[in-house]
């Protein structure tokens, strides 16, 4: 049922991946346990990136939809074969500034304020958020 719910969601095709119109739905909370972070979700996560001492756990349609870079990065296969790796080097503001950029890929709200508007600016420019993927997005409302 879940994984019919997603297909009758899907919005937009873009070259291999297909982009759900509410990627919100998908994502039911999110946990962080010792050196990882997950997306909890009825659909298994197809992603990890790796930001310093993090590894995060997420589905690849939520960072495409919003992101150039991460459309034209080029994952390595995971050990496990169900997914792929990205290790983002010196990501601006970390892993606790790429916790709020998943956040926002999902749809759910962050707090814009003087001590991270600066890091997500820098973040959302390093991961090219753009108005070209979607209006209002990170770049924007930073």
């Amino acid at each position: 049922q879940s994984q019919e719910r997603y297909y009758n969601d899907i919005d937009e095709a873009t070259e291999d991946f297909i982009l759900p119109a509410k990627v919100s739905n998908v994502a039911h909370s999110f946990q962080k346990k010792d050196n990882s972070w997950f997306v909890n979700s009825d659909i298994p996560t197809d992603l990890s990136i790796q930001v310093a001492d993090i590894t995060f756990y997420a589905h690849k349609y939520a960072l495409l939809s919003k992101s150039g870079y991460m459309r034209r990065a080029e994952p390595q296969s995971m050990s496990s074969g169900l997914g792929s790796d990205i290790k983002l080097d010196n990501f601006p503001g970390g892993s606790a500034t790429f916790e709020v950029v998943l956040k926002f890929c999902y749809g759910q709200p962050i707090d814009l304020s003087p001590n991270n508007v600066a890091p997500l600016r820098c973040a959302s420019e390093f991961l090219e958020m753009t108005e070209e993927f979607e209006d209002g997005n990170l770049i924007s409302k930073t």
